[in-house]
């Protein structure tokens, strides 16, 4: 190929060719970091939508846990609230059967054995009943002077007058009040 372009026209199209390649690879540096650009971009917000819907199940889910670790907690305290209450109310009504066995063996004449004791606590008095068997009309006579000895710790002493009909070999019921010491 034969240039017949004098050099001064050959220096400005090589200047022309050199500018255009330039610019084409400034367009193509260009467009790369655009599109670099924008992937990063894209990729950012991908990962920004992935995250707030991670932390939105996590939050649902510990939501859901943690509302039921509450009410599973209320529930237990709850019962325990239930269980301290029934505990308390159970110690304010309770009886001191040592104390009462005492007082009774004490009255008890020798001859004479009890086939059953029932205690119960009614408001401010604990009701005592007593059942048991005498040989003789006389040791129910000595147990019920003894009692009435004690007037001042038993009340409201009920014998039934059927008990004193038969003169021996006695079943017997004796049905009395304690008076409550008062609570410290």
């Amino acid at each position: 190929m034969i240039n017949l372009l004098p050099p001064k026209e050959k220096n400005k199209i090589l200047t022309e060719i050199k500018i255009k390649v330039a610019a084409i690879h400034w367009f193509l540096v260009l467009f790369f970091i655009s599109c670099l650009l924008a992937f990063f971009v894209f990729i950012n917000l991908y990962i920004k939508i992935q995250l707030d819907a991670q932390r939105a199940k996590a939050d649902q889910i510990m939501g859901f846990s943690f509302k039921a670790e509450e009410l599973d907690l209320e529930k237990r305290i709850a019962l325990l609230d239930f269980d301290v209450a029934e505990i308390n109310k159970f110690y304010e009504n309770k009886v001191y059967f040592s104390e009462i066995f005492d007082k009774i063996s004490a009255v008890m004449p020798g001859n004479i054995y009890f086939t059953n004791l029932t205690v119960d606590k009614k408001k401010e008095e604990i009701v005592v009943s007593v059942s048991g068997f005498s040989p003789s009309r006389e040791g129910l006579l000595e147990l019920k002077k003894n009692i009435d000895k004690e007037g001042d710790y038993f009340q409201n002493v009920y014998f039934p007058q059927s008990d004193w009909v038969k003169p021996s070999d006695i079943n017997f019921f004796i049905s009395f009040g304690l008076k409550e010491k008062n609570k410290e």
